[in-house]
């Protein structure tokens, strides 16, 4: 199962994210199809970021599916309009797909408090 979490900071807006684990919708070896709307989706976000925020972007891609991103300007309660818009855009889009697929993907806010 893919795990989606979200971080917010002590104001409760979004600062970052951090995906990890796959789907396994499909037997192994196939073409999984949520595995890949979740990788394009956060790779797309984190882009996103990097080319259209004036803020600083810092992400990390590792193993089984894991991508951890995050804003330090937003973590700390600032951050731009558009580092907000991305992230709320990434919120949007997990969720719509965790609830086509709940099977395969969870999607929670965490907090810093």
């Amino acid at each position: 199962m893919i795990q989606a979490i979200l971080h917010e900071n002590v104001k409760g807006n979004l600062y970052g994210f951090t995906v990890k684990g796959h789907a396994e919708s499909v037997p192994e070896g196939e073409y999984d199809l949520i595995c890949a709307a979740v990788s394009m989706l956060t790779h797309n976000i984190v882009h996103g970021l990097e080319a259209l925020s004036p803020d600083e972007v810092i992400y990390r891609v590792g193993d089984d599916g894991f991508l951890d991103a995050y804003v330090p300007e937003a973590k700390a309660g600032g951050g731009s309009k558009e580092t907000a818009l991305l992230l709320d855009l990434l919120q949007l889009g997990l969720n719509d797909l965790e609830e086509q697929y709940r099977s395969f993907i969870r999607v929670r806010r965490h907090s810093l408090l």
